[in-house]
């Protein structure tokens, strides 16, 4: 993760969730140290989850069988620094604290899912490689499990993508990917209340087909992507139908999605192929066209090497 306004700033994770921060106009690194649980020791999964707040760029938010926050403040004082030093010091580590009850159904279960809602501040949303799904509230410091809301499923399901709405409150999206249990598939959904309940967005897409990740556009509320085992996908009406993002992507798993709101780019990483990098700017456009228009809305699409 980069901090917005020091770019040169990075958070940084290892194997099993190394965690730390990089100021790469000096090298200097911090190590952040997470509070221990009262009972046992804690457990990360080998992509442990981490992001920046979207209401504050100090505070770091990280997930392994509990959730943890940290916040930076102290590190951006100017008396502990020097002309020739930048914000960071290797001297004093970080410290994270537990914010969440303990998350995974099983003893070795570990977060693989973590988001902030960028309308709510302090409403978490974290899922699980063993299953469990929970909503937080970090004010009123309430926690509520939601995975036997999700319909459908044969049990519980590898917490791949949680994607909280740009544009509605209480919207968030969800991707499980269950090809860990012999079940491959397709599962992508959509709260409108928060978890509460869900609505599969799977109908027009292949049966088949394991999700690793969903995107929704900031700007267009109707616009979405999907990265499943075989590549991307873009739907123009939030999920009613979806459309494969064209013939220069190769068949290859995209594991990740990113737009960058700046450029109107979006990025999908895959595992094998690299990065690819899509200009949304004409999708933009046809939000909401009818499926009448699908020739000419796939001869935007302008994916590209990166």
């Amino acid at each position: 993760a980069v901090d917005p306004l020091e770019p040169w700033v990075l958070y940084l994770t290892s194997q099993n969730s190394g965690l730390g921060m990089l100021d790469l106009r000096t090298g200097n690194q911090v190590n952040i140290d997470r509070e221990r649980p009262k009972e046992g020791r804690a457990e990360f999964n080998w992509d442990a989850p981490f992001s920046l707040s979207p209401h504050n760029r100090l505070m770091l938010w990280h997930a392994g069988q509990f959730v943890y926050r940290s916040d930076r403040y102290a590190h951006l004082d100017n008396r502990q620094n020097r002309e020739d030093q930048a914000p960071l010091r290797n001297q004093n580590a970080l410290k994270a604290q537990i914010v969440s009850p303990r998350l995974p159904l099983t003893e070795k279960g570990t977060a693989t899912a973590l988001a902030e809602s960028p309308l709510v501040r302090g409403l978490i949303y974290v899922g699980t490689d063993d299953g469990a799904l929970w909503r937080g509230d970090i004010d009123a410091k309430d926690w509520k499990q939601i995975q036997a809301n999700v319909p459908t499923l044969r049990g519980p399901r590898y917490v791949s993508d949680i994607v909280p709405s740009h544009h509605r409150e209480n919207r968030v999206y969800l991707t499980l990917d269950g090809h860990r249990f012999d079940d491959f598939r397709t599962y992508v959904f959509v709260s409108e209340d928060r978890g509460a309940t869900w609505r599969s967005l799977g109908d027009s897409l292949p049966v088949e087909e394991p999700c690793y990740a969903i995107m929704e556009d900031p700007r267009a509320e109707n616009l979405l992507f999907l990265g499943t085992e075989y590549g991307c996908y873009v739907s123009l009406d939030r999920g009613e139908h979806w459309l494969p993002m064209g013939r220069d992507l190769p068949t290859v798993a995209v594991r990740d999605l990113f737009i960058q709101d700046r450029d109107a780019d979006l990025v999908a990483a895959t595992h094998g192929r690299g990065a690819w990098v899509c200009d949304l700017a004409p999708l933009r456009e046809f939000t909401g066209r009818s499926e009448e228009h699908t020739s000419e809305i796939q001869s935007q699409f302008r994916i590209s090497y990166a």
